[in-house]
């Protein structure tokens, strides 16, 4: 009922009414556990909103932060005051009285719980700045030095190179890479690209390839524009690359098989890569226009076809479609909420995309 209820105010799809919900379950799940272990069971959900066993203070006692405490009861708040305005009359289950009415007992503990927790939660408000106060304090004293951090960081970027040297190398004469190179390597490179832009690790783990390669450049520096990155957060990010990093993050990219999910270059941009490329000193000669690139773009689309049919049935699969349901625009959807639309633009392979992922389907 709580997360029907939180549909209604925050939509469908939203993110905080799961994590609202997630939090509530997890507190009515310790009430459900500690009265099953003192041998009172609970009958009705009516049972764990109107018993108090102390769970916050034993949630701090393990380590858990007053503002996480007031986190979760702004949320528990939130349940009590839907439970006595619409739950205790809507759900027929219920207990009544002997005039079919909610059980007044019933109700009674439940606001007096919920009286409860409103002056727990004034109080914890209260404790927060403290807290918080000594948590910094004991920080600065435990946290390595600014100038130790930059050392460290000076350390991995040195070692950028030669692991990505490293990389290829293995790439190049076994087709693997072993994972001990992989992990280093991808650490450093995710660590220095966290410290050079100044960004949170949201906008640095949520970064796709197609962002990627739809970078800009304005002087000196490359700006990618991050969409997701933060929960509840509608506003794309930009991250912004020096020359060094962006070198680096091309050649990390070289080095994985991630062609289904590329995106072929426009026109200028592959006609510019192509002319710039050293193969022209051997064919000076060669016409490069933009017939040449398409065909190349249709080569590209149709050769990735079958592999990108698979990504979009995964994709629309777990986007809970099935056999009964599935449909041209409900493939084109789900590709333009993965950010993977770019598979059905090339005109000539749409039609023939979309029937691949329908026949997949059992």
């Amino acid at each position: 009922m709580f997360a029907a209820t939180l549909k209604t105010v925050h939509g469908e799809e939203s993110s905080a009414a799961n994590n609202y919900v997630a939090n509530v379950s997890r507190v009515l799940y310790f009430v459900h556990s500690h009265l099953v272990e003192t041998n009172n069971p609970p009958k009705h959900w009516a049972d764990l909103v109107s018993t108090d066993v102390n769970v916050y203070e034993r949630r701090e006692e393990t380590g858990q932060t007053k503002s996480t405490t007031t986190n979760y009861m702004k949320n528990q708040r939130t349940l009590f005051e839907y439970i006595l305005k619409a739950y205790v009359y809507s759900d027929p289950t219920f207990p009544k009285g002997f005039d079919l009415c909610p059980c007044v007992t019933t109700v009674t503990k439940i606001k007096l719980l919920e009286h409860y927790l409103g002056l727990m939660y004034k109080r914890k408000t209260k404790q927060l700045p403290g807290e918080l106060f000594v948590r910094k304090t004991k920080e600065s004293e435990t946290l390595p030095q600014h100038t130790k951090v930059e050392a460290t960081i000076k350390n991995m970027e040195a070692d950028l190179p030669g692991g990505l040297t490293e990389l290829e190398a293995l790439f190049g004469n076994e087709g693997m890479n072993g994972s001990a190179e992989e992990k280093k390597t991808t650490c450093t490179l995710m660590i220095s690209l966290l410290w050079t832009s100044k960004q949170r690790s949201g906008v640095v783990v949520n970064m796709t390839l197609g962002e990627w390669e739809s970078r800009r450049h304005h002087l000196t520096s490359t700006i990618v524009t991050v969409s997701d990155h933060k929960t509840g957060d509608k506003e794309p990010a930009s991250l912004v690359i020096d020359d060094d990093m962006e070198a680096f993050l091309t050649s990390f990219h070289d080095f994985y098989p991630l062609e289904p999910y590329s995106k072929f270059p426009s026109p200028d941009d592959a006609i510019e890569k192509i002319c710039s490329h050293e193969i022209m000193e051997t064919y000076p000669n060669a016409v490069i226009d933009v017939q040449y690139v398409l065909g190349l773009r249709d080569r590209f689309d149709c050769e990735l076809m079958d592999q990108r049919a698979n990504i979009l049935y995964d994709e629309v699969t777990a986007a809970g479609y099935h056999k009964e349901n599935i449909s041209d625009h409900a493939i084109s959807d789900v590709a333009k909420k993965r950010k993977i639309h770019h598979f059905l633009t090339n005109m000539k392979f749409q039609k023939k995309t979309i029937r691949r992922v329908l026949t997949r389907f059992p």
